[in-house]
């Protein structure tokens, strides 16, 4: 998809309305096996069994595509980085992202959105202060939420996917679901690292 200077707004935001996958947050496939060779970075794909070599800029990529950081968000750090304006790396930026995808390298956005989270049984809640304390009794641990971490977790029922979740804080926070969808599917990756949630497509 064409990318340009009209996409970028005066301060390096996407600007509304225009390419919605500049708010996608690509994510590297767990099928996906890493090792070095000859100053490149190689990445094996288990469930194509090809293997493809990337460069240093090609690999600077791909190491933040963690599911955590939009397209955007990665093109300024990386701007950052290389003492590059966004709008002059951006288009490279996404040429390469959808490049991963097409070698399935990277999940699907599909793939994302439509997870249903749900929370696990063993998860005892409290308040305390006004915040929402999370028990996990096996091995103990606590976790405090605060006010939009919690909004999420209440809504991991297992009824609702990624985009429900954020389509329905979007009406509470009176805030587009693009803008919201990153940092929930962050939270919920934070919660399923520490084994709170389960995720089923």
């Amino acid at each position: 998809m064409p990318v340009g200077k009209d996409q970028i707004d005066e301060e390096g935001g996407a600007n509304e309305g225009l390419n919605p996958f500049l708010h996608r947050c690509p994510c590297q496939d767990d099928g996906v096996e890493e090792s070095a060779a000859q100053g490149n970075l190689i990445v094996y794909s288990r469930k194509q069994k090809m293997a493809y070599a990337l460069n240093e800029s090609s690999r600077a990529i791909w190491e933040m595509c963690e599911g955590d950081k939009t397209v955007l968000e990665i093109t300024r750090e990386l701007g950052l980085s290389f003492s590059s304006p966004v709008e002059a790396i951006l288009p490279d930026i996404v040429k390469a992202i959808e490049r991963f995808q097409e070698l399935n390298l990277i999940r699907k956005w599909e793939d994302i959105v439509y997870q249903y989270p749900s929370r696990v049984a063993d998860v005892e809640e409290n308040t305390v202060i006004d915040k929402l304390v999370l028990y996990f009794p096996d091995p103990k641990m606590a976790f405090t939420l605060n006010h939009t971490s919690k909004a999420i977790w209440d809504l991991c029922d297992g009824k609702r996917t990624l985009l429900n979740i954020s389509q329905k804080l979007a009406r509470v926070f009176s805030c587009p679901s693009k803008k919201l969808l990153p940092d929930i599917i962050n939270t919920i990756k934070e919660f399923q690292d520490f084994q709170l949630i389960d995720m089923r497509q």
